[in-house]
């Protein structure tokens, strides 16, 4: 059994100031650098160095922040690629809005999976509201405020709840449509070609909805037990009927490094036909808990829709 905690909130920070489309690096940063300041300090610790005052000694690695932005240990007896492993805590932030009358508010998510960073949710926010003070968004600090919290919502997900194999007499959806919520970053998409994107599969979409599944449940409850090669067959069968994506770009700066560097991705919506009711909780929950790199920032996130009358607001983001 999966445990997991949602909760959504809004931060305020200036109209005035420019930013940039997609701050969930920047949020994410900002609330683990606030974190990890506090936990040094607590621990009597340079804020800034990570030593002792009086004696030259790493900072540790345990606590709040290693149980919510850095990798824990496996569980005993199991093994994992740590590419492949997803971290416990998502910072997923909204799309800045082109409006020019926007009045600065951003909706935001938290979600929290596993036990240890459940345990932790109150530390986490407790920095994401001093983050806006203590370094703000991007190189230039941007301050911005929590301004409003709401209520969490806990939920579990059972390995049963995702089907092992295919079957062919639950029948299909007749067209799905997939709305990214947020960017969208998979290795064969991050390479669009010279006439234009490359087609966003449905594939594509099942295949980092299930790595992303089953690194959580490996790490944080129990590995999951499916036909994997015959649920990609499945999955492969399904054509896309319409769809809206954009390429995404968008530049950056690494605080750790001081390093610049781009981001390449999509953005949009899909349609796409014949769906085996087999693969929509795979969907499902693969959006729910986002996929592919910068999954920690709040990419890969998406909605589905059943329908096609769900095209008529199928634009890209």
């Amino acid at each position: 059994m999966l445990s997991f905690v949602v909760q959504q909130g809004v931060i305020q920070t200036s109209r005035r100031e420019r930013l940039i489309p997609w701050l969930g690096p920047a949020l994410r940063g900002a609330a683990a650098a606030a974190l990890k300041a506090r936990m040094l300090l607590h621990a009597g610790l340079h804020p800034h160095t990570g030593r002792h005052r009086r004696a030259d000694r790493p900072v540790p690695r345990r606590g709040t922040y290693g149980a919510a932005f850095e990798l824990a240990a496996p569980p005993q007896g199991r093994w994992m690629d740590h590419e492949l492993v997803s971290r416990a805590v998502v910072l997923s932030p909204s799309i800045v809005p082109c409006d020019p009358g926007w009045d600065g508010c951003l909706s935001f998510e938290v979600l929290l999976v596993g036990e240890a960073a459940i345990a932790r949710r109150r530390d986490i926010l407790s920095s994401l509201a001093e983050a806006g003070s203590f370094r703000g968004f991007g190189v230039e600090g941007v301050p911005f405020e929590l301004v409003d919290l709401m209520p969490p919502n806990k939920g579990k997900l059972a390995a049963s709840c995702l089907p092992a194999f295919p079957v062919a007499s639950e029948g299909v959806v007749e067209r799905l449509t997939v709305r990214l919520n947020s960017p969208l970053f998979l290795g064969r998409l991050n390479r669009p070609k010279r006439s234009g994107l490359l087609p966003v599969r449905f594939i594509d979409l099942f295949q980092a909805a299930v790595r992303s599944l089953q690194a959580l449940f490996a790490w944080h409850a129990q590995p999951l037990d499916a036909d994997f090669e015959a649920l990609a067959f499945a999955a492969e069968q399904v054509k896309c009927e319409r769809e809206a994506f954009t390429e995404f770009r968008q530049g950056g700066v690494a605080h750790r490094i001081h390093d610049a560097y781009e981001l390449r991705g999509v953005l949009g919506a899909g349609v796409y036909r014949d769906v085996p009711w087999s693969l929509i909780p795979w969907m499902h929950w693969g959006g729910r808990f986002h996929v592919g790199q910068h999954r920690v920032c709040g990419a890969g996130g998406w909605s589905l829709e059943l329908g096609y009358d769900s095209w008529a607001t199928a634009t890209p983001l």
